[in-house]
């Protein structure tokens, strides 16, 4: 695990909690055993798949809850059609860079989710919650049932 901090306009002060390079695997676990932040921030640069596929988060392994997803644009008519996981972005084989904003990670309220990722000169918007009352301890990243070729993924957290 790395360590780090990084201040904020606002005076919070963002730090490094993990590092993840995926390679040869469609689901890349983030960060699990989560506990005491009420802000979370994904980070992913270069990050790079087999061929072309919808990337995906999902929190606490959960499959249901979800709301929203990819807004624009649609690649190979890809695009948020289930609450199972929430479509942060669409990757292709090029690099590929974007973040994923949490917030209310302790609450019972929902988790608000937005983000933005660059797709091979396009850009993706994703925006939705987590309709779930239980705290955010495990981030997973799906590549579409293809494999990750490269890239890192950062995760920040903003202490409770």
């Amino acid at each position: 695990m790395a360590t780090g901090t990084v201040s904020s306009i606002s005076g919070d002060n963002w730090q490094l909690i993990n590092t993840v390079t995926p390679t040869g695997t469609a689901t890349a676990t983030a960060v699990s055993g989560l506990t005491g932040y009420k802000r979370l921030m994904l980070v992913w640069k270069t990050m790079v798949t087999a061929s072309s596929t919808v990337m995906t988060v999902t929190l606490n392994a959960s499959s249901s809850g979800y709301s929203g997803g990819c807004s624009v644009p649609e690649y190979n008519g890809n695009r948020a059609s289930s609450t199972n996981e929430l479509y942060v972005s669409l990757v292709n084989a090029t690099t590929h860079n974007g973040y994923l904003y949490i917030d209310n990670v302790l609450e019972i309220t929902p988790k608000i989710m937005y983000g933005t990722a660059d797709t091979g000169g396009e850009r993706a918007v994703s925006s939705g919650a987590w309709l779930n009352s239980d705290a955010v301890t495990s981030i997973e990243l799906k590549a579409g049932g293809v494999n990750f070729t490269g890239g890192t993924i950062y995760v920040y957290g903003i202490a409770a």
